[in-house]
């Protein structure tokens, strides 16, 4: 690839950054998130919205050609007209904070192992079999279609291909490859990892709202080291875009918590990020309806003065249309076009006749996956302290953010009893620690909070810093 084309990918690149950076200037208010954090936000917004409006176009009959051309100038536009405004009306927020010589480590530590990460992906491009066959195969065929062809959805020698999976990351891809003008894989194999420090920093963002920086930084850095993180997220798959687009969420769901209000454009923006975790993968889904179950405890927890009922409606309405139109629209399409499935067979008694007899073994398989030195022992690490701290640990700040991954990973391996696959059993074990990462950063961050709650860290580095925005 040459410099010329590499130049037209980060354009294709900061293009959905200025997406995304004009959907929370138009969205977000300016005290929910600023800095680095804010920065990530927009990257995972333009990243969902560009994704959902190459769709749009793509069902329109709009040639990808153009339809990329029209999502990459409507966001440098954006971003040009932010840069002017920014320029007349910038305030700072908070004065600069200066790290500790610990925090400081850890932060670096995050850091280094995300270069790594990004090395390594540029070097050994999409080394999994799925970040082939699921993803970048489709982002090709849309690329040398130029559009939604019969190829993409139902073309039976494709089967294998999966043609039902959500297409988020494939059209990111295919962006990539069209704004570039090349095919080269290592522009597909580095979309996960630029999700990935998008999460980092995000889940530092999460943390520093009830610790200090050597919480916030410690959290990422355990993220960034955990072994079987860094493995996965430089092989080119969907995952950590599932997990950085949940913790955005997340983050965002927070903050209204924190705030024990409702603001319809911070719920747009958490239903659009949880919208697009489904629009990624099938159990974004999952995900989806768990958040909502978040988004409810906010509701419950929220002053209703300002705004009454019809503030509620709209707040309501605003997380929910975008957390289920995208991928909606896409079950739309598959059924009209007599897309079948090929993982998993259909949800139906017939279908469950054998669940009896393979659940022990799905328990027992699943469970050895989350006791394995690759997570780092976090999963035992948060029964133990829930056997140990009990209502204390629901009872602190960000408590019940337990429930989330747990509540995923008790829900979605059930899948398996579906697995179409035999033997059966290879397909939890190919597929379980992807998963897994999905959750896992929602577990640290739970963590951060329980060692904070309980003194184990310090809630704050510096007592004079203004804690409201992140």
């Amino acid at each position: 690839m040459t410099a010329v084309r590499a130049l037209l990918a980060l354009l294709g690149l900061v293009s959905l950054v200025g997406l995304g950076d004009g959907l929370l200037r138009w969205l977000l208010p300016d005290h929910v998130v600023d800095g680095a954090s804010r920065t990530a936000l927009a990257w995972l917004a333009g990243c969902g919205a560009g994704s959902v409006t190459l769709f749009a176009l793509l069902l329109a009959g709009v040639p990808l050609p153009f339809a990329c051309f029209a999502v990459a100038v409507l966001g440098l536009a954006g971003l040009a007209i932010a840069s002017v405004r920014r320029r007349h009306t910038f305030r700072p927020t908070r004065r600069p904070r200066r790290l500790g010589a610990f925090p400081l480590a850890l932060g670096g530590v995050a850091v280094a192992a995300f270069v790594l990460g990004f090395g390594a992906s540029l070097a050994r491009p999409l080394f999994a079999w799925d970040a082939w066959v699921n993803w970048t195969s489709k982002a090709l065929v849309l690329v040398r279609d130029g559009g939604l062809t019969p190829a993409l959805h139902a073309d039976p020698a494709r089967l294998a291909t999966n043609p039902g999976y959500p297409i988020l990351l494939p059209l990111l891809e295919a962006h990539l490859f069209t704004v570039a003008g090349s095919e080269d894989p290592r522009l597909a194999a580095i979309l996960p990892v630029l999700f990935h420090g998008a999460l980092l920093v995000l889940l530092h963002a999460a943390v520093r709202r009830f610790g200090g920086e050597t919480a916030a930084c410690g959290a990422a850095a355990i993220v960034a080291l955990t072994p079987l993180v860094a493995c996965l997220v430089p092989a080119g798959l969907a995952d950590p875009l599932v997990a950085a687009f949940v913790a955005g969420a997340f983050l965002l769901l927070a903050r209204l918590a924190d705030a024990r209000s409702l603001d319809p454009g911070t719920a747009a923006v958490a239903g659009l990020l949880v919208g697009s975790a489904a629009f990624t993968k099938s159990e974004g889904g999952v995900w989806a309806a768990i958040a909502a179950a978040a988004f409810a405890v906010c509701l419950s927890r929220a002053s209703v003065r300002d705004g009454g009922r019809a503030h509620i409606i709209r707040s309501v309405a605003a997380f929910l249309v975008p957390a289920i139109a995208p991928v909606a629209a896409w079950q739309l399409f598959l059924r009209a076009r007599g897309t079948v499935g090929y993982a998993f067979r259909p949800l139906a008694l017939a279908s469950l006749a054998d669940a009896p007899d393979r659940l022990p073994s799905l328990v027992a398989t699943v469970g050895r996956h989350l006791l394995s030195p690759g997570w780092g022992f976090v999963w035992p690490t948060m029964v133990l302290v829930l056997l140990v701290r009990r209502r204390a640990a629901l009872h602190a700040k960000d408590g019940l953010l337990v429930g989330a991954p747990l509540l995923f990973l008790a829900i979605v391996p059930l899948a398996f009893l579906l697995s179409r696959f035999d033997p059966w059993l290879p397909h939890v074990v190919n597929s379980i620690d992807r998963l897994t990462l999905q959750a896992f950063p929602l577990a640290v961050w739970w963590l951060a909070a329980q060692a904070v709650d309980s003194g184990a860290l310090g809630r704050s580095d510096d007592p004079n810093e203004d804690e409201e925005a992140v």
